[in-house]
């Protein structure tokens, strides 16, 4: 509301018409020039603490020093533009031109930085006052109002502030990034996935061609997933992310983005790539005593089959878990027998358990099966315990190859960072995992 009141104040000291012809005052607007790409720095930023401020201003502001990308078009007679921090998100800003020639941008332009999980800071510039050259071209520095908020845990609060910068031509090429996802530990599982990002926007098209990955001798087949569509895409998208079609095993794999991505400057990337290694993760029709899943961190065989644990979690766990396959054509359910043993009490609300297909997102199953009932034991390391449970609970996906991976927590719990129920250690014993028709 304050940024809104300031933007008003503006619009007051210098009457405005958005840029779509006519002369307003001594400007022509149709005479201006300011089409095309610019870079944007930000060389200060400066808070004001409210009256009821907790906390002083942190010491840093993320916005300080950083770059976005600013695109600017005229559609349909009306200008548009779109502005891009550094390997940011796209944000769609209105522009209007004042009497005297200014350029005036109004929206939600943020940059975030955060230094542990649920605290970050963001800087936002909601308004930013620009100046046009005598070619009609942006030029110059630049003043912008806006706020800075802060959230630590569940504690938050922000404070007005003010911002300044210059521009220039966009002459920075694009860079990018690419990311395996590994989901045990350091190894990939077959269904896990790719995420590549770019600095600033590039055609959607292009960036998905750029992206390959090669596993031994060959290349694999992948599926690409896009951003969904936004008012921003004219000046183009950021970030692709990737699944292996097939799970013919490799040992290890090599991400890979081409050069030649380029922006609306002709400004052009360089190459990239990150290799990876996968867990080799078995085929069988049933696992439990007889066969072994593939497994990583605090996970073994046992005389019952296998487990996990002893973890402590749910927040901050170290990975460990189990993965295997099925041919499931002709399933619709899957088969777990467990239990549960716990030193606190307390189970973090429930085991984790997702399947895949190839090509598709790891789907995580949700059932009140999974969430277990701890009661005494008479276990002295483990006083806590549930019975053996058998839970059948319907696949959302099916296949001739179905993957699943278990975990001792879920990802449901998301109370980390704040007032949350404290950490627990547990123990996930299974006996059977199978499909059934």
């Amino acid at each position: 509301m304050r940024s809104l009141t300031k933007l008003a104040r503006i619009l007051a000291i210098s009457p405005l018409t958005m840029a779509c012809g006519g002369t307003v005052g001594p400007v022509d607007p149709g005479s201006l020039h300011i089409e095309g790409s610019y870079d944007i720095s930000v060389d200060g930023f400066s808070v004001t603490p409210g009256p009821y401020q907790p906390n002083p201003p942190p010491p840093t502001h993320p916005a300080v020093n950083a770059h976005a990308r600013l695109d600017i078009r005229k559609n349909a007679g009306q200008l548009e533009a779109v502005v891009t921090p550094d390997f940011g998100e796209p944000t769609a800003m209105t522009v209007a031109i004042s009497r005297d020639g200014a350029v005036l941008l109004s929206g939600d332009l943020g940059f975030v930085a955060g230094t542990y999980e649920y605290q970050s800071t963001t800087d936002r510039l909601r308004a930013i006052a620009m100046t046009v050259g005598s070619d009609g071209h942006l030029t110059g520095s630049w003043t912008a109002t806006g706020e800075e908020d802060v959230f630590e845990g569940d504690v938050g609060w922000n404070n007005d502030a003010t911002a300044t910068g210059s521009l220039a031509g966009d002459a920075r090429a694009p860079t990018t990034t690419a990311s395996p996802m590994p989901s045990a530990d350091s190894q990939m599982l077959p269904w896990d996935g790719y995420s590549v990002r770019i600095s600033e926007p590039v055609d959607a098209i292009a960036l998905k061609h750029a992206v390959s990955l090669s596993l031994g001798s060959g290349g694999a087949a992948m599926s690409f997933s896009m951003p969904t569509s936004a008012p921003t895409d004219w000046a183009g998208i950021v970030t692709v992310s990737a699944l292996r079609t097939s799970w013919d095993f490799a040992s290890s794999g090599t991400l890979q983005v081409a050069g030649g991505l380029v922006d609306p400057s002709g400004n052009a990337s360089t190459s990239t790539s990150k290799a990876a290694t996968y867990l080799a993760v078995p085929t069988a029709t049933a696992f439990g005593k007889s066969t072994a899943p593939a497994m990583w961190g605090a996970a073994s065989t046992t005389t019952d089959g296998f487990s996990i644990g002893p973890v402590l979690g749910p927040c901050n766990a170290a990975p460990a878990g189990v993965a295997g396959r099925f041919d499931a054509t002709s399933a619709t359910k899957l088969k777990l027998v467990y239990r549960v043993r716990s030193v606190q009490g307390y189970a973090g609300g429930g085991v984790g358990v997702t399947v895949a297909t190839p090509g598709n997102v790891a789907v995580p199953l949700s059932d009140p099966q999974l969430v277990p009932e701890l009661a005494p034991s008479s276990d002295p390391d483990y006083p806590f315990a549930t019975v053996w449970v058998t839970a059948i609970v319907a696949l959302p996906v099916t296949g001739s190859d179905l993957g699943f991976a278990i975990t001792a927590f879920n990802d449901s719990f998301s109370s980390c960072g704040g007032w949350g129920m404290p950490n627990g250690t547990i123990v996930v014993d299974v006996s059977e995992v199978s499909v059934l028709p």
